[in-house]
């Protein structure tokens, strides 16, 4: 699964939405920036 997603981010074409539990959080901090999701709805649609 992490491989998977991993490959998808690297590919730079969207995350499948498959890849993401209902309960699913994401918290992301990059240099100058942060994002939070916490649905996978949000997650997918935000490809």
């Amino acid at each position: 699964m992490v491989t998977r997603l991993l490959d998808q981010i690297t590919a730079g074409d969207g995350i499948d939405a498959d890849l993401f539990a209902a309960d699913t959080a994401l918290d992301a901090t990059v240099p100058n920036w942060r994002r939070a999701e916490m649905e996978d709805a949000n997650m997918a649609a935000n490809r």
